[in-house]
């Protein structure tokens, strides 16, 4: 149970680009999160973040409960999570106690998106990581990041 598992939400590609790099360097499995097992546009889940509506994940290629990590790539909306990820974390609590998280975000928000997964969704982040978005489009974040996998 030692390999890792990096899941992510990405609505333009920006979280998307650093999973998969994070994926590649440290040869883990990875999961793309889409509400409902399709995407949805940002207005709709925006609406449903507001709804705290956490939605159907569809079919899933891997279950975290079979790996010694997971590391959770997501954008920051508003301090809050897509409403993919709130679902994922909310379904899989159990097997997520301790997670890595990673934020992907334009100026802050980070640190308050943390703290809502571990108040609201009452799931504990054991490493926590604030990336910028302009550092992930300029290559710059592989630099930045510095998981323990």
């Amino acid at each position: 149970m030692g390999k890792t598992l990096v899941v992510y939400y990405s609505q333009t590609g920006t979280c998307k680009k650093l999973a998969e790099a994070i994926a590649a360097k440290n040869g883990c499995d990875i999961e793309e999160l889409c509400a409902g097992g399709k995407k949805s546009s940002f207005i709709a889940n925006i609406f449903k973040m507001i709804a705290n509506n956490r939605n159907n994940l569809g079919e899933l290629k891997f279950k975290p409960s079979g790996y010694g990590k997971v590391v959770i790539v997501t954008p920051v909306w508003g301090a809050n999570v897509p409403p993919a990820i709130g679902g994922y974390i909310t379904k899989f609590a159990h097997d997520l106690a301790g997670f890595t998280l990673v934020t992907v975000f334009k100026g802050s928000g980070g640190e308050a998106t943390k703290n809502y997964i571990e108040q609201t969704l009452k799931v504990k982040v054991s490493d926590a990581h604030y990336i910028l978005q302009k550092d992930v489009l300029s290559g710059e974040a592989m630099k930045k990041l510095n998981l323990n996998l």
